[in-house]
């Protein structure tokens, strides 16, 4: 059985490879500033792409990039996955993005903004913190 999730700067931590994991992900792959620290810092999922990428600069496996990220709330993904927003996540959706990985994309944007705006421990309205989201966030910035 795994151990708790560590994120990538967790597992980083006293290595000089931050800059080459930004290079990986901003340079090689165009991934935004922003979605580079959320994919540091766990709130970000990464794709099989990126974590290729990652992995070849970190001496991390692929295994370790991909699981280093915090598990959503329950309720956040049920929610996401109720029909009422899929016309909203499909327009959100880029080149070569699928509806899930939209959904997860959104799902982690939506956690970061409840953590901003109501700290950890609020039990925060998963609908009205979608709408506040998806009004707030770029469709293409989602995926990164």
């Amino acid at each position: 059985m795994p151990g708790p999730t560590r994120t990538l700067q967790e597992q980083l931590q006293g290595r000089p490879d931050l800059a080459a994991v930004i290079q990986a992900l901003a340079g090689a792959l165009g991934v935004q500033l922003p979605t580079v620290i959320d994919v540091m810092t766990g709130r970000r999922p990464v794709t099989p792409v990126q974590a290729g990428a990652v992995a070849k600069v970190t001496g991390l496996t692929e295994d370790q990039v991909l699981r280093a990220v915090s598990p959503l709330p329950a309720g956040l993904a049920s929610e996401l996955d109720h029909p009422r927003w899929r016309k909203a996540l499909r327009a959100r959706r880029g080149p070569g993005e699928s509806e899930a990985m939209v959904r997860v994309a959104t799902a982690y944007g939506v956690l970061a903004l409840a953590a901003r705006q109501t700290g950890p421990m609020s039990a925060p309205s998963w609908p009205q913190r979608i709408c506040q989201y998806l009004a707030a966030e770029p469709p293409g910035r989602g995926g990164g």
